[in-house]
């Protein structure tokens, strides 16, 4: 679409190729994806707008592009990986082309850090999240961020705050060099609604949150927040007639935002909307550095 989505125009893609990764589009008519085709790994790239595409084999050993961002007309950057999220680790490293895919640049990222989701808002300047391979993804309340800027020759570790998950769903997106915005978890405790008292009891572990991470104060003043939110939504849901759940440990998640301004040296989670009950976010954009847009789904 050229209108702003009023009109769209679809164009087939290359017959047999596989998206691993979301398109990304470094100009109005350029765009990327990372994929499989013929059995291999490549990069599949339009310069007007989808009307004809050239595909690109990546180099051996590195895997597929699994999520992929284009700063300017074929300067694409991602993360890359063979193996994802075995036992909660992936070998995920930095795949970058300056040329549209005629050379591939590939270096690693933090040892013992699985990164699952990247930002760039320049050719050197990239930040990355994910988690700790010591950890993995058992507990969703713990995560891990990276920095380069210098086009991922070398990676500087950043400090998400305490208590705040990074997970496979999880999205980075970066207005600039300093200003980013990432998607995440927080533990909060839902207290079962008096209805769970004529259930049989629930055997089962939790379904989230298995070692959860001492949050920071900030993190623990919107866990708060967020568990009164839930709790109130679970009982009135419950009173009514509607669903509501029962959980031996009262622990559950809520999706959280968090932000930087140093360009991912130090971040801030961020309070809620009040009228929003346990949030789960699946996107997020930051058009500028003062504005983001986030999207998912809520308890109520």
């Amino acid at each position: 679409s050229d209108d702003a989505g009023t009109t769209w125009t679809a164009y087939p893609m290359p017959s047999g190729f596989a998206p691993t990764s979301p398109i990304s589009c470094g100009g109005p008519r350029s765009c990327s994806a990372g994929g499989t085709y013929g059995g291999g790994s490549v990069l599949v790239t339009t310069q007007n707008g989808g009307h004809s595409f050239s595909i690109s084999p990546v180099p051996q050993g590195v895997g597929s592009f699994v999520t992929i961002d284009c700063t300017a007309i074929n300067v694409c950057s991602g993360l890359a990986a063979s193996r994802l999220y075995i036992a909660g680790h992936s070998d995920a490293t930095f795949l970058s082309t300056a040329d549209g895919g005629t050379m591939f640049t590939d270096t690693p990222i933090i040892p013992g850090d699985s990164m699952e989701s990247l930002s760039c808002s320049s050719n050197f300047d990239c930040t990355a999240v994910g988690t700790s391979d010591a950890i993995g993804v058992d507990d969703w309340t713990a995560g891990v961020v990276a920095r380069t800027t210098d086009g991922g020759r070398t990676w500087t570790p950043g400090s998400l705050p305490a208590g705040f998950g990074i997970s496979q769903y999880s999205e980075l997106s970066c207005a600039d060099a300093r200003h980013c915005s990432v998607t995440g978890n927080i533990s909060i405790h839902v207290p079962n609604p008096p209805q769970c008292s004529s259930l049989p009891a629930f055997a089962g572990p939790t379904t989230t949150t298995t070692q959860p991470t001492m949050p920071s104060q900030a993190v623990q003043a919107i866990a708060k927040a967020e568990s009164r939110k839930a709790s109130a939504a679970d009982q009135q849901s419950a009173t009514s007639g509607g669903g509501f759940s029962c959980n031996p440990s009262g622990l559950t998640t809520s999706g959280d935002i968090a932000s930087t301004v140093d360009g991912g040296r130090t971040w801030t989670p961020d309070p809620l909307p009040s009228d929003i009950a346990q949030p789960n976010f699946t996107s997020i954009s930051c058009p500028t550095a003062s504005e983001c847009w986030a999207a998912g789904s809520a308890a109520a």
